[in-house]
């Protein structure tokens, strides 16, 4: 996740706490919004570059963003002592709780595309019953019934058309191929 958005989550969630405690949590605050302090450090010792734009923006390589896990400040092994240690210092536990909480949006910002990726699909196959149904599993060219039914949009979501059960069609694959060389 971006470091803005790091900021902006970790300032949500401590006024949320704070309307919740009364207090804002400082430290907790600090910890959460400022460990991306290490992948810069780990982006400007891996590539000599030391512009924090190309570190965070520039970072798109998949061997830079694999060794970003292993960060000092996002190990488990040090975010559960001091957690641990927060129990009885209240100091280590807001910098526990925040690197925790910086460390648990890296994950879901890790796991969102494929989030949204199942959700489409998802979607597909809804839409594909729908639509099948209600051609009663033919396809809606040809009438062939013991084929493998694919969707096919009437217009065009790129000329305007919308993702939506009203404007699809199930065919058969030739159908579906012949649909396509047409337009």
């Amino acid at each position: 996740m971006h470091p803005v958005w790091h900021v902006l989550v970790s300032t949500g969630v401590g006024w949320a706490v704070r309307r919740r405690t009364g207090r804002f949590p400082r430290l907790w605050w600090a910890a959460s919004s400022f460990t991306d302090i290490d992948h810069y450090l780990w982006y400007a010792l891996k590539t000599a570059d030391w512009d924090p734009r190309q570190a965070w923006f520039g970072a798109r390589d998949e061997h830079l963003r694999v060794g970003q896990r292993n960060l000092p400040l996002h190990r488990w092994r040090l975010i559960v002592p001091l957690m641990l240690l927060g129990s009885r210092y209240a100091a280590p536990r807001a910098i526990g709780r925040g690197l925790f909480f910086h460390r648990i949006l890296d994950e879901l910002s890790r796991w969102w595309p494929r989030i949204r990726y199942w959700r489409r699909r998802n979607r597909y196959y809804r839409h594909w019953y729908i639509v099948a149904e209600r051609a009663g599993y033919r396809c809606q060219a040809c009438g062939a019934d013991d084929v493998v039914l694919e969707l096919h949009h009437r217009l065009a979501v790129s000329e305007g058309g919308r993702d939506h059960p009203d404007n699809m069609m199930v065919l058969c694959p030739f159908c579906h191929a012949r649909a396509h060389a047409r337009t």
